[in-house]
């Protein structure tokens, strides 16, 4: 049970997909090396009308539920004055070549839903991703709580092309108006 939308190019699948789930004060964590952070040439920012990219230091393109955890104290909800926190996003494959296995992904998806945070995964090299772990994309993705997933046709064999899939439809509903 999927919602699927085709998009041009990855800066657009990421940047749209970030908007769909974050206000303009709201904040997306992610690794302070990841692809939304260093390479989308501010798009992110400026589809979601401002939002804050919470950069997380950790070793090799990953961070942890310990500094997740700790990132999220920084911001804590209700305060007026501190960006609230919207979403989680995690780059399978991360820039380093790294992978965030299973249990990563899952303990990861746990804290952001016991914090009402969406979970979205960049997945440029996704089927690098699958093969590597051995895994299927149900598996890497809404088995183990991924709310959305940003799969690269042009780093997957297609001349051009991205698709987002959100696996909570219902936050798809307004998707198509972006």
């Amino acid at each position: 049970d999927v919602k699927v939308f085709l998009v041009a190019t990855g800066t657009a699948a990421n940047a749209l997909a970030l908007a769909a789930f974050t206000p303009p004060w709201g904040a997306v964590f992610c690794h302070e090396e990841s692809h939304i952070a260093d390479d989308e040439c501010g798009a992110p920012e400026m589809y979601t009308a401002g939002a804050k990219l919470v950069g997380m230091r950790g070793e090799a393109g990953k961070f942890s539920t310990h500094d997740f955890e700790h990132a999220l104290k920084r911001f804590p909800r209700g305060v007026i004055k501190a960006v609230q926190p919207s979403l989680v996003s995690l780059s399978q494959v991360t820039e380093c070549g790294t992978l965030y296995t299973l249990d990563e992904i899952k303990a990861l998806s746990a804290v952001a839903k016991r914090n009402e945070i969406a979970v979205h995964m960049d997945g440029a090299r996704f089927a690098n991703a699958c093969a590597s772990l051995k895994a299927s994309p149900a598996e890497l993705t809404w088995q183990v709580g991924v709310d959305a997933l940003c799969f690269s046709g042009t780093k997957n064999g297609l001349a051009f092309g991205e698709a987002i899939l959100f696996f909570n439809r219902e936050l798809a509903e307004d998707f198509s108006y972006r």
